[in-house]
């Protein structure tokens, strides 16, 4: 990713649509760290994310999820090759349309992606998305982390079904149920972490403080309301008390955008709820594995 010289305010804001749901607050961090991760449909978000603002993002973690524009606009390719029939996916069309897209000037130059950091986690037993959509999302990246600083890890030997792996909490590994955090003893939350920011220590049981995960009305980022498009009014987002507390000047280290799951403990972090998606309860469970 394009790394800035520059700490800027990373400034979100949003309007209420009830007075119990605050607006998303502000909060000062360096850009230069910014990094993507997402379950699911959240991983396909954060690959388009990632890809489409690849100037910015210099990291992703992606579980369960597949290339950019791998559905290409159209549902029945959305549920089928893109989720159980990876042999219909074409690397080399999607990394040509990234490229094409990148020319028109509507996603950032895919330069940028050269020497950024990206794990890739898929469990043995998704039977959502299967591995074999993650393998192809591995083939794609491959095709522009050519940097010499670029890392492309994978994990793709856990027995897990489709779900949000953790080393201490949940429904057993190979389940699939609600709230679809599965207890793997694998904390995926941390290795994302480790590998996208290098060598950072392990929570501990009294890292996460639950006061520091609050809810946002999240409705102004979408142009319809919410429900139409399977989403919550309401997100979350976890702010350390590091972060709560600095002012001009002094920034964050880092900070991620989330999809579906909040993964970070050590960063602020925002989380996008689906409508059928994740409670506070689950996101905090989620946060105390790494």
């Amino acid at each position: 990713a394009m790394h800035h010289t520059m700490t800027w305010p990373f400034l979100l804001l949003a309007v209420s649509c009830s007075a119990a749901t605050p607006k998303l607050g502000t909060y000062l961090v360096d850009t230069s760290t910014i990094s993507v991760s997402g379950l699911s449909s959240g991983g396909y978000f954060a690959v388009q994310f990632h890809i489409a603002f690849s100037g910015t993002i210099n990291g992703a973690g992606i579980i369960a999820g597949g290339p950019f524009y791998c559905a290409h606009g159209d549902v029945e390719t959305a549920l089928h090759a893109c989720m159980v029939s990876p042999d219909l996916i074409s690397v080399r069309a999607l990394v040509d349309i990234t490229d094409a897209t990148a020319a028109t000037g509507t996603i950032d130059n895919p330069k940028y992606l050269a020497d950024d950091r990206v794990y890739l986690f898929s469990g043995t037993l998704d039977s959502v998305v299967v591995p074999g959509v993650m393998q192809k999302l591995s083939e794609y990246y491959s095709a522009f982390l050519v940097g010499s600083g670029a890392s492309l890890m994978e994990e793709f030997n856990i027995p897990a079904e489709h779900s949000m792996v953790t080393d201490d909490f949940g429904n057993t590994c190979d389940d699939f149920a609600s709230p679809y955090i599965n207890n793997c003893s694998y904390a995926t939350a941390y290795r994302i972490l480790q590998h996208i920011y290098g060598d950072i220590a392990p929570a501990t049981s009294n890292d996460t403080i639950p006061q520091n995960m609050l809810e946002y009305d999240q409705s102004e980022f979408f142009l319809d309301v919410p429900e139409a498009i399977s989403m919550d009014s309401i997100g979350y987002v976890y702010v350390p008390t590091a972060c709560k507390n600095k002012t001009r000047g002094e920034t964050c280290e880092t900070f991620s955008f989330k999809g579906l799951f909040v993964l970070s403990g050590l960063q602020c972090v925002i989380c996008i709820s689906r409508s059928t998606g994740v409670s506070k309860e689950g996101s905090m469970s989620a946060t105390n594995t790494h």
